[in-house]
């Protein structure tokens, strides 16, 4: 029964971290590792996401760290982990 858990837990999380992959390089068109902010709103007028240029830019300048040049791995998955964090707490209100 634990090895079967195990298994689909590790079959989950491999799916998870691919579909993390796939999203980080829709945005990562040049595919240097870093979203810049024409990658990050070319990303987000492909989504039709109703996004002003000043939401846009303030949304890039938020998920990007250090005030880096763009938006690397690491910065789009600590996004994504915050977002899921605040969901959940959010559900237990």
């Amino acid at each position: 029964m634990f090895l079967t858990f195990f298994l689909f837990q590790k079959s989950f999380i491999n799916r998870a971290i691919s579909n993390v992959r796939r999203a980080f390089a829709a945005f990562d068109k040049n595919g240097d590792g870093i979203i810049s902010q024409d990658e990050f709103r070319s990303g987000c007028r492909r989504l039709d996401l109703a996004l002003s240029e000043i939401q846009i830019t303030a949304c890039f300048d938020v998920l990007r760290s250090n005030n880096n040049s763009g938006i690397n791995y690491n910065d789009f998955t600590t996004a994504l982990q915050n977002r899921r964090d605040s969901m959940i707490t959010d559900k237990r209100k």
